[in-house]
């Protein structure tokens, strides 16, 4: 099984020109997969830009923590789901927000993710691997 993460940022230039990241701005990416953006959004918001990223995904938490290395002391990283964000950052924190509401590449690249159509696996489709129920588990149980 191939478990290497790689996933290109879509509209890269077009998402920095609408967050418009500075200088002492706290941004929010919630959507962290890769970290693609992060990075953008930590780079334009040199030299002491905050941000906070989530993801349900640990492989891409994992990934990403190594890719965030070089910004080390200006980032946070939470696993969590958009529904709980704002019962630890709170309203009107952030200067710029990210949500991308799509998977990303790994996760339909990785049959044992369950999300491809192209490569065998079981029917699992968990964003986050420690939620109980799959994909198969929803199919074969619920009414």
């Amino acid at each position: 099984m191939d478990r290497v993460f790689h996933h290109t940022s879509v509209l890269p230039e077009e998402t920095m020109l609408a967050i418009d990241p500075k200088a002492s701005g706290v941004y929010l990416d919630m959507t962290l997969g890769g970290a693609g953006h992060s990075i953008q959004i930590l780079e334009r918001s040199s030299p002491d830009g905050r941000l906070y990223a989530v993801d349900r995904d640990s492989d891409a938490i994992d990934f990403a923590q190594e890719r965030l290395k070089p910004y080390t002391g200006r980032f946070e990283i939470r696993r969590s789901r958009f529904s709980d964000v704002a019962s630890w950052l709170g309203e009107d924190a952030c200067d710029g927000i990210l949500m991308d509401l799509g998977i990303s590449s790994p996760q339909v690249d990785w049959g044992h993710r369950g999300f491809s159509f192209l490569k065998e696996g079981k029917l699992d489709m968990r964003m986050g691997a420690d939620e109980e129920e799959t994909a198969a588990d929803i199919v074969n149980a619920w009414e």
